[in-house]
């Protein structure tokens, strides 16, 4: 069965709140790393998009107001940077987003020297990393960038993924933990995730509240534009590993 794992990240996952770029959108098949970037609106993430204040919200709408609303130790973590420093990085983002990646390299390269190199840098240099197939040193740049800000749940999300393809099953969750400990309403963590409890730990009941709080989250931010059957997928996920709950259940009680 072939699972496609999204990992998405934006200007805001890179650490330029402030500016408004091309998304990008990172496919990580069952058993190999390929990247594939698109110029697409992504899930909820970093857009800290004001939420409903409405009062008659529904369970699944007040759950993702909770967690969107919850602290996001990330951005409040990042540090400012020299506006042609900024420019820089959102020249190399643009190259990256384009296909460019050898330009992109080349454009974020002087950034990432010197003790002040901003945790997002190296995201962007572990994905152009990914795409060379260099996956260790797309691991390593992760965690480099965890060492500029622990917080960055684009580099913690990235390397649940990437131990998870190594069947490094319980380096993975606990990757994805401290993902949703840096900030809750990362949508892609909670997919990514779901997926690890479901299909290698077997822990289904632990999956369909990582499904569940996913599709809350893209359900209740309007910008998050996700494929239809995108969403029919996941729920149906969510179905069968309910079904094999209530499987399990009946066998317990014979």
């Amino acid at each position: 069965m072939l699972i496609a794992i999204r990992i998405t990240g934006s200007c805001q996952g890179y650490g330029l709140s402030s500016f408004v770029l091309p998304l990008f959108l990172l496919l990580l098949s069952g058993c190999s790393v390929v990247p594939s970037f698109t110029e697409s609106n992504e899930e909820v993430t970093a857009q800290h998009s004001e939420t409903q204040d409405a009062p008659d919200l529904s369970p699944e709408e007040m759950l993702a107001k909770t967690l969107l609303e919850t602290e996001d130790r990330y951005l409040l973590a990042k540090r400012i940077v020299p506006v042609e420093q900024t420019e820089q990085f959102e020249n190399a983002i643009r190259l990256f987003n384009s296909g460019d990646f050898d330009a992109a390299s080349a454009t974020l390269a002087p950034l990432l020297t010197g003790n002040n190199v901003l945790s997002a840098m190296w995201v962007l240099n572990g994905d152009i990393a990914l795409e060379a197939d260099n996956t260790e040193q797309a691991v390593s740049d992760f965690h480099t960038a965890l060492g500029a800000n622990p917080f960055n749940y684009f580099a913690l999300n990235r390397l649940g993924v990437l131990y998870r393809e190594k069947g490094q099953f319980t380096t993975a969750r606990s990757y994805y933990k401290q993902a949703l400990s840096a900030w809750p309403g990362f949508a892609s963590t909670y997919y990514n995730s779901g997926i690890l409890h479901d299909l290698y730990l077997g822990e289904k009941q632990t999956a369909v509240t990582m499904y569940e709080n996913y599709l809350a989250l893209i359900a209740f931010n309007d910008t998050a534009a996700v494929p239809e059957k995108e969403i029919r997928k996941v729920k149906r996920w969510v179905a069968e590993a309910k079904r094999q709950l209530a499987s399990t259940n009946d066998v317990r009680e014979q």
